[in-house]
């Protein structure tokens, strides 16, 4: 992977720490794959399947755990062909309080994040998120399967 994916996975993870917002949204409203409502072209030529399809799209994701677990990082995608190849993906623990959420990222430092939710969209720092579609994160957990098994 090149800087550029680096660097984007690096302002992903400060634009992908979103929690539920308003202090009555329970931590089962949280938990679930998210992406940006935005997009960006994909960074290709690359080996990924999704670059031969029309629709080829960069975006953040991130998937927050009922354990306080969650992962967040940056894809490629094809609606049309239903897959997503893994960029980069970070892992970490959460804790929502209030608008408030604190990430403890596995290898950086804490830090927290002012967030509100409407419905199935998040802002964080005036990124617009919204829930993955079902085939995103089916295709996500089974890239994230794949990659745990081969090291």
């Amino acid at each position: 992977m090149g800087i550029q994916g680096k660097m984007l996975s690096f302002c992903s993870v400060l634009a992908l720490v979103g929690c539920g917002g308003a202090a009555d949204q329970g931590m089962n409203d949280l938990v679930g794959w998210w992406q940006d409502a935005a997009a960006s072209t994909c960074l290709c030529p690359a080996k990924a399947p999704e670059c031969a399809a029309s629709d080829c799209a960069l975006t953040g994701v991130r998937n927050l755990n009922a354990d306080g677990s969650y992962q967040q990082g940056v894809v490629m995608m094809s609606a049309q062909r239903q897959t997503a190849t893994i960029i980069d993906m970070f892992h970490g623990h959460y804790a929502p309080t209030g608008d408030m959420v604190r990430f403890t990222p596995d290898d950086g430092n804490p830090f927290v994040v002012t967030v509100s939710r409407s419905g199935e969209r998040l802002t964080v720092d005036n990124l617009v998120q919204m829930r993955a579609s079902n085939w995103l994160a089916a295709a996500i957990e089974s890239a994230t399967t794949s990659t745990a098994r081969s090291r």
